[in-house]
């Protein structure tokens, strides 16, 4: 952990009304460089896992590649594969997003509540048809601390999830950059 947020350089920005704040913080993630965002509660709108898709999900391309039962994969559900994944905006105490700065999808949110988070890589495939999120739904601990067993070996998701994890604060229930 010390040896990724050792990379944060840059400016750090604070905006928003006074009951809930974004903060921006530019970074380097294995020579890439990334923007970590942390909004804090209260919610307007319910959060909604991105997905998009260039081709009608009924069409044979998206048939062919199982698009048609949905572009959200619920990891920790065994894998199940959904057209839509939403977290309640009453539930949800902060949102964190680690966001390669490139112009494609390529970003990992993590939304806390209050007995989990939940990770969702978005991300794209099939050279750019499909925009697609893969979601992690991680518990809280006994010592109020995530769970990351199920993401352990995942050396995708893991590096962003540990940047985005030491950017909020979980005691606190703040950002902390």
């Amino acid at each position: 952990m010390r040896r990724l947020l050792s990379g944060i350089a840059c400016a750090l920005f604070a905006t928003g009304a006074a009951d809930a704040a974004t903060v921006t913080k530019q970074a380097t993630l294995d020579g890439e460089d990334v923007v970590v965002t942390c909004d804090t509660a209260p919610f307007a709108k319910d959060y909604v896992a991105t997905t998009d898709s260039g081709v009608k999900l009924t069409a044979p391309y998206a048939k062919a590649r199982g698009a048609d039962i949905g572009l959200v994969v619920v990891v920790t559900r065994h894998e199940k594969r959904m057209m839509r994944y939403a977290v309640a905006h009453r539930r949800i105490r902060a949102i964190v997003r680690v966001k390669y700065d490139h112009a494609i999808p390529d970003w990992l949110d993590l939304v806390f509540t209050s007995r989990h988070a939940i990770l969702v890589r978005t991300s794209i495939a099939n050279a750019g048809i499909f925009t697609i999120s893969d979601v992690y739904e991680l518990p809280r601990k006994a010592d109020g601390r995530i769970d990351d067993k199920t993401i352990a070996k995942n050396e995708d998701v893991l590096p962003l999830f540990r940047l985005g994890l030491g950017f909020y604060d979980l005691r606190r229930g703040d950002c902390s950059p």
